[in-house]
Order: C-alpha cells, then structure tokens, then sequence
C-alpha cells in the first residue's frame, strides 16, 4: 500500500535552510523505510507542488506534521 501526500509551497519558500532540514528529515525517512526519497514536482497558482509516496498513512501523516513547521500553502494526502 503507498499513501500519497501533497505539500503546496508558495515561491520561494521554505527559505533555503528550511529546505536543508527538509531534506534531512527526507533522508532519515528513507532510512527508516517510509518513503523511497523520490517526488514529483510541478507548478500551480500558489506556488511549487510536491507529491511524496509514502508506505503507511502513518508515515504520511507524521510528514504533513512536520512540514507544517515550514509554512506550506497546504499539506495533505491525496490518495490511499
């Protein structure tokens, strides 16, 4: 089962430290067998959309709870 989350980013946030934190959380994630560390990205009226595939809803919940931290325009999931 893969859980799919979308993180909404207007453009030019996460600031570029916001973006270095992200990335270690992405990398410890994929450590830990949450995700394959892989996304799509593509552009909308509100900024950069990233999709994340995640292996429980668990995983993909705990994922908008951090990201929240960094302002996205939105962060939910998307599909199951």
């Amino acid at each position: 089962m893969t859980v799919t989350t979308q993180v909404v980013w207007a453009y030019g946030t996460p600031t570029l430290e916001g973006k270095r934190f992200l990335h270690q959380q992405i990398d410890i994630l994929k450590n830990q067998g949450a995700t394959d560390g892989n996304f799509t990205q593509s552009s909308a009226t509100e900024g950069l959309v990233i999709h994340r595939e995640w292996t429980t809803i668990n995983d993909a919940n705990n994922w908008i709870n951090f990201v929240s931290d960094y302002n996205p325009v939105s962060a939910e999931i998307v599909s199951e």
